[in-house]
C-alpha cells in the first residue's frame, strides 16, 4: 500500500508541476515587463507569483528519501541506498538521511559504512537518540562491547523510551559478562 501511495503522490505533484508551470507561464505573460520587477506587482500579486512558483518546484531531495525509506522499508537494500545516495547528494547535511543511511548499511552488515553515517548524524545533531542507537548497534557488530555501551547509554540518556537501546545495552553488558 505504501508504495501505491508513495507512486501516486509522485505522479500528482508531477501533474501539480506541469499545470503550475503553465499557469506561471501564463502570469508572466499577463505581467509582461510587470513581473520581472517585483516592486512593480501588487501584495495580491506577489503572493499569487509565490504560490505559483512554489507549486512549480519539485523537492527532489524529499523524493529521493521517501523512494529510499520505502524500499528501505521492503528491504531491497540496494534500490534503498542508490535513493539516499541521490538524496545525499542533494543535501548531505541533513542527520535523519545519514541516519536512514546508517540503518541501510547496518542491514547490509556494512559496520564501517554504517558508523561514518551515523557519526556524521552525531556531529550535525549532537542529541540524536537513534543515531547514537546506530552507533551501539554498529560497535554491537564490530564485536567491540564497551563502545556498544557507551552508545547505547548515551541514547538511553537522550531519549529514556528506547527499547532498542536498552536492548543493544543488554546484549552488550551480557558479552562483557556484566549483568547483575
Amino acid at each position: 500500500e505504501a508504495r501505491f501511495l508513495l507512486d501516486d503522490l509522485i505522479q500528482r505533484k508531477m501533474k501539480t508541476v506541469e499545470t503550475a508551470t503553465e499557469e506561471l507561464k501564463a502570469f508572466m505573460e499577463e505581467r509582461k515587463g510587470k513581473s520581472e520587477d517585483q516592486e512593480k506587482l501588487s501584495e495580491k500579486e506577489k503572493h499569487q507569483y509565490r504560490e505559483l512558483r512554489a507549486r512549480a518546484s519539485v523537492n527532489p531531495f524529499a523524493i529521493a528519501f521517501l523512494q529510499g525509506s520505502l524500499f528501505l522499508a521492503e528491504g531491497d537494500l540496494e534500490n534503498a541506498l542508490e535513493h539516499f545516495h541521490r538524496a545525499e547528494e542533494l543535501d548531505a547535511d541533513r542527520p535523519d538521511l545519514q541516519v536512514k543511511l546508517g540503518t541501510a548499511f547496518v542491514k547490509a552488515k556494512q559496520w564501517e559504512a554504517a558508523r561514518g553515517a551515523f557519526e556524521k548524524a552525531l556531529v550535525r545533531d549532537p542529541e540524536n537518540a537513534e543515531a547514537a542507537c546506530g552507533l551501539a548497534q554498529v560497535h554491537l557488530g564490530l564485536r567491540d562491547a564497551y563502545e556498544a555501551v557507551r552508545h547505547a547509554l548515551q541514547s538511553i540518556g537522550l531519549l529514556f523510551h528506547n527499547p532498542h537501546a536498552h536492548y543493544f545495552l543488554g546484549v552488550a553488558l551480557h558479552r562483557l559478562n556484566r549483568l547483575p
